[in-house]
């Protein structure tokens, strides 16, 4: 929370303060025009977004090995399309922590970015303009991480990879969530093929119910040249309509979607069945481009579609058929994108994705067109 970070670092600054290191700034503007969301040809839901960013930090040294970090975030969301306009403003103390670093040892507490592993379960999620941070205790040692606050939860390096657990607690309409994810992910090389695996389990109450749920992903990536790689990739999770006693469909926790499941958004680890093959290529130090093609189906028929933002909605409702009648054909995704890096402070970045919708969306809101959107990112850092 806001006040207990605050409360931290005016607690510890005036006595203690040694010397400011300075300031850092970081600003992002990022414009996107997105067409028939809903797929609906009788609906126009054409939008554009133009999204700003910018962050102000301060670090601070103080005389008995501690160091602490203040970030101030304000964002501000510009929309405008049929049927309305509007802008979202928010400002807010985006990171403030103490922190204590010795060899082989760092703890931090406060409000602080957090990623795990992979992050497909716990990330900064900064492709969104407000992005996540966690209030938080963190303890990491040589190949041992531990962490503490609204989410809560352990994890081991080993020869094998990462282990994880983590614990959720929440409050939703229904009840309280209360559920355990045990997640391991790894990576390597074997036969000239880079592999990256990831498997979680869940299990606990969900709103009154027994939660159980699972998630994989897999891939094999081999390089073509110096600066051209190709990888394949598989990715599916549970899913399941509720009834009175128990939960099927995957909870990601905190993740950052966006980067692993298609530029759209439109698809996230949770009642999901996607395969995905990708071509990476360097134009040089400055420039990197990046094709993607993705096949997405639901899981489970009778399950909700969700992306980035929660269950996917068109013009009549949301995206979802408990009686499984509309089948699991979601569509095909199609991306590509660009990143200059301008110099070291600076960069732009450019998406352009289609989604060519299946028979389930054609089902749901009848004669459909296929979704377009387009992007470009402006960042810079100082």
């Amino acid at each position: 929370m806001y006040w207990v970070s605050t409360m931290i670092l005016n607690f510890f600054m005036p006595p203690v303060l040694d010397d400011a290191l300075g300031f850092d700034l970081d600003l992002r503007t990022r414009f996107g025009r997105r067409t028939d969301r809903d797929f609906s040809a009788a609906t126009n839901d054409n939008r554009y977004d133009f999204l700003t960013r910018i962050r102000v930090g301060k670090s601070f040294e103080f005389n008995n090995g501690w160091t602490g970090y203040a970030q101030y975030q304000f964002t501000n969301d510009l929309r405008w399309g049929f049927p309305n306009n509007g802008s979202v403003t928010d400002s807010d103390l985006f990171q403030g922590y103490l922190q204590h670093k010795t060899e082989g040892s760092d703890f931090k507490v406060g409000r602080q970015q957090m990623k795990v592993g992979s992050e497909r379960l716990i990330g900064f999620s900064d492709w969104s303009n407000r992005a996540r941070s966690f209030d938080a205790v963190r303890w990491q040692k040589s190949k041992f991480d531990s962490f503490g606050g609204a989410v809560a939860g352990a994890s081991m390096q080993s020869k094998f990879g990462l282990s994880t657990v983590i614990y959720k607690h929440d409050q939703i309409q229904s009840g309280s969530v209360d559920h355990y994810t045990v997640d391991h992910w790894t990576s390597g090389k074997v036969m000239g093929l880079a592999y990256d695996l990831d498997g979680a389990l869940q299990a606990g109450r969900n709103g009154g119910r027994d939660q159980r749920a699972w998630a994989f992903h897999a891939q094999l990536g081999k390089d073509l040249s110096s600066k051209s790689k190709v990888s394949l990739r598989w990715d599916a999770a549970s899913g399941g309509a509720a009834t009175a006693s128990s939960d099927h469909s995957f909870d990601n926790l905190y993740p950052s979607n966006h980067k692993f499941f298609g530029l759209m958004d439109m698809m996230t680890w949770r009642n999901m069945d996607q395969v995905a093959a990708e071509i990476n290529h360097s134009c040089g130090e400055k420039m990197d481009f990046t094709a993607r093609v993705c096949r997405n189906w639901l899981h489970d028929s009778h399950d909700a579609w969700y992306g980035s933002h929660g269950v996917n909605q068109w013009s009549g409702g949301t995206y979802v058929d408990p009686t499984g009648a509309s089948g699991r054909d979601l569509g095909w995704e199609y991306n590509v994108e660009s990143n200059w890096k301008k110099s070291h402070s600076e960069s732009v970045l450019f998406g352009l994705g289609v989604f060519k919708p299946g028979s389930f969306v054609t089902a749901i809101s009848g004669p459909t067109k296929q979704q377009v959107y387009g992007t470009i990112s402006y960042s810079v850092k100082f």
